[in-house]
């Protein structure tokens, strides 16, 4: 089915585009122009009939509503009002996609591309309406913000107006008042754009299953409407169609049938059917039993190059051991919450955003008002995005929006005026707990890292309040949304470059703390006053690439936030500022081992502690240790130290490799591990990681060397 809706869909284009030529040649048609028009517009909406039709039957990807149908001609003396919905079309050497959203949004935009030669289309150029500012689409003229190949920001003007009923087509006018990529100013662009469909977007999602995982979760509204996947991301403006062949997973046979992170990422890059290597409309997702880290209900992959933001995996019996109620309704928000997070959004309850009071897909039940409301929250949650997300998603620039495009938390559409709110909240330290963050050694003194040295740092959170506490282990993961890492670079002379938030190559999604103390309380830590939790910080590589590949000074901090509904406040826990030296390279030779080191699948590598999957990688750094190190493949400074770490703890792991073209158990070789791991004496560790690193890598590598 999917094939005939594609073929359908390449003719529509086609003839649309011979359509537009036709009618923009600024000269009176001949008859045979003419009644060739008449022929294509007859053929689309034929096409557009029987594209509906195939929509109906199978709901664009299984669940997806039918397509309404254009509304009839206005009487004779009305004017044809602006219908919203996608329309798409070209003129001889560009094509655009338009969006019409009075209802939801009150906004316009549009994609530009060029066409090629052989009719292949090349991103130009979005555009929208000016943000916070709602359309009258009775005027058919509005002001716009385009946004081109280069980040470039351009003012200008969009028109439209209604051409043809059958099929609805509008002439489009684009005039900018500067010039963006392929788009000149001040010469107006003319296009004709035909309805296509109530959906703004599209969204190819190729979804793969472990055994024993059913149908994909649905629940029933009181109203007794069915919500699913599909009408979640219809509600958000996307028309979902299946890519790829849906496909069983066999289940792990070690780690009592529970995923890794590393072997997340590896059945990620090796049962995708669809390619990840470009931005594209289309994203991979799992769906899985569990993972080993328990409590995890989803997660979503950005580590660039082969993964930029294309694929998520939710953990479905895990879901419905912490929420065996209602689970299917706490499947479907997590797994839109993960796909969101692929389209770009971030969590409602970070301090960038502050909206712990949101009832989004992308809040937690448990940070919901400050935590503790989980059942206020179930009460009133709708599946809905917010205001801003809902604009975002449906008119954002399309490099900002679709997987593989800009990176994860560098678009705050949160402030841009579309959510009716302004996204601030006043800040207060709390007192009952400290934070320290350290390096190597201990040491929370200004150091130095050689060059290429991984960034390790540990920190550590202290209960000073005069009681007990329990504490979760997530309150020190960044990737969970509640540890911000901020990065600086000093710059000679006292100056110094503006924050960064550093952002992980994927978000984890955990149940709450009520979640866990009601399912499984030793997951929880239980703190004593003066007692305190630790974990270690791998800063090294993240969603926008290396954090420190460039010598010089940084200075890092880390901050828990955590929300207080009754005084409307976050609660932040700073910790101290560690001052960092990235020393400059000593030798040619460590110049062209960062052309090695600095490659997106290496940082993937090294993030990952390993990965056979890199096997490019792998190979790599291998020959880089062996330089180094002078043949004899040991821990020679902290590069190699860490290679070393990464080549033992992959070699330990299980993985479901592709082979002969099936996944096939690989149990991997806890001798060779052992015999890596041993080359890490406790000096070595001590010197190039963070205490807690060093600890459990001692513990792992024991632990190989017993079972060996």
């Amino acid at each position: 089915m999917s094939d005939h809706r594609n073929c359908l869909s390449n003719c529509l284009d086609a003839m649309e585009s011979e359509r537009a030529s036709i009618l923009i040649r600024g000269h009176a048609l001949s008859a045979a122009e003419l009644a060739r028009v008449a022929a294509l517009e007859g053929a689309i909406a034929k096409v557009m009939w029987a594209l509906s039709d195939l929509r109906g039957q199978n709901g664009e990807g299984g669940d997806t509503p039918p397509q309404p149908e254009p509304p009839p001609a206005p009487d004779p003396g009305e004017s044809a009002a602006l219908l919203d919905g996608r329309y798409s079309g070209a003129n001889e050497e560009k094509a655009i996609e338009l969006r019409v959203d009075a209802a939801v949004s009150g906004m316009v935009s549009a994609d530009i591309f060029q066409i090629g030669p052989n009719g292949e289309r090349t991103w130009l150029a979005s555009l929208r309406s000016v943000p916070g500012e709602i359309i009258d689409p009775d005027e058919g003229a509005w002001d716009i913000v385009a946004e081109d190949q280069e980040g470039n920001l351009v003012l200008g003007e969009l028109t439209a107006g209604v051409t043809s009923i059958e099929p609805f087509t509008l002439s489009v006018g684009l005039l900018l008042d500067q010039p963006a990529t392929g788009i000149p100013a001040g010469i107006a662009q003319q296009f004709i754009a035909t309805w296509r469909s109530e959906a703004l977007r599209r969204l190819g999602l190729e979804v793969e299953h472990e055994a024993g995982i059913g149908e994909e979760a649905t629940y029933q509204r009181a109203s007794g409407e069915t919500v699913t996947i599909g009408t979640c991301l219809a509600d958000a403006g996307f028309a979902r169609r299946d890519i790829g062949q849906p496909s069983e997973i066999p289940s792990p046979t070690t780690q009592n049938g529970r995923w890794g992170t590393a072997q997340l990422h590896g059945l990620m890059v090796q049962h995708a059917q669809d390619p990840l290597t470009q931005a594209k409309e289309g994203l991979h997702l799992l769906r899985l039993h569990q993972s080993t880290l328990s409590g995890l209900l989803g997660i979503m992959f950005d580590a660039g190059g082969d993964l930029p933001r294309q694929g998520s995996a939710v953990f479905e019996r895990e879901i419905r051991t912490f929420y065996p109620f209602d689970s299917d309704r706490k499947t479907i928000q997590t797994t839109v919450h993960e796909l969101g997070h692929a389209l770009n959004l971030a969590h409602r309850f970070e301090r960038e955003v502050g909206r712990a009071d949101s009832l989004s897909f992308m809040n937690y039940d448990s940070r919901y008002l400050g935590g503790g409301q989980e059942q206020a929250f179930w009460q009133n949650f709708d599946f809905k995005f917010d205001p801003d997300e809902l604009a975002f998603l449906r008119h954002g620039p399309r490099p900002a929006v679709i997987p593989g495009g800009h990176d994860f938390h560098t678009v705050p559409y949160w402030s841009e005026g579309n959510g009716g709110y302004v996204p601030y909240m006043p800040e207060e330290e709390l007192t009952f707990v400290t934070l320290e963050i350290r390096g190597p050694n201990a040491t929370t003194e200004p150091m130095v890292f050689d060059f290429l040295q991984p960034v390790f740092l540990e920190a550590e959170l202290t209960n000073v309040s005069g009681q007990t506490m329990e504490l979760g282990d997530f309150l020190l993961d960044p990737k969970s949304g509640v540890l911000d890492i901020v990065v600086r670079r000093v710059q000679g002379g006292g100056g110094a470059q503006p924050p960064a938030l550093w952002v992980p190559m994927m978000q984890r999604c955990r149940a709450g703390m009520g979640a866990m103390a009601a399912v499984a309380p030793g997951l929880l830590d239980v703190v004593p006053d003066g007692g305190s939790m630790t974990r270690n910080l791998n800063i090294t590589f993240g969603a926008a690439g290396f954090t420190f590949a460039e010598p010089g000074e940084y200075e890092i901090q880390a901050v828990v936030s955590l929300h207080n509904e009754q005084d409307n406040r976050n609660y932040i826990v700073p910790s101290n500022v560690l001052r960092v030296r990235i020393a400059f390279p000593h030798s040619r030779q460590e110049e062209e081992d960062a052309l090695i080191v600095l490659r997106d699948d290496v940082g993937q590598y090294l993030t990952l502690g390993g990965s056979r999957v890199l096997a490019r990688a792998r190979k790599d750094l291998e020959g880089v240790l062996e330089r180094r190190s002078k043949g004899k493949m040991t821990p020679v400074d902290g590069l190699s130290a860490n290679i070393l770490r990464c080549m033992g703890i992959d070699a330990g792991r299980p993985y479901l490799l592709r082979k002969d073209g099936a996944l096939k158990p690989d149990d991997g070789n806890r001798g060779q591990a052992a015999d890596f791991l041993a080359k890490l004496s406790p000096a070595v560790l001590k010197r190039y990681f963070d205490a807690n690193t060093a600890e459990q890598t001692a513990k792992l590598a024991a632990k190989h060397k017993r079972y060996a």
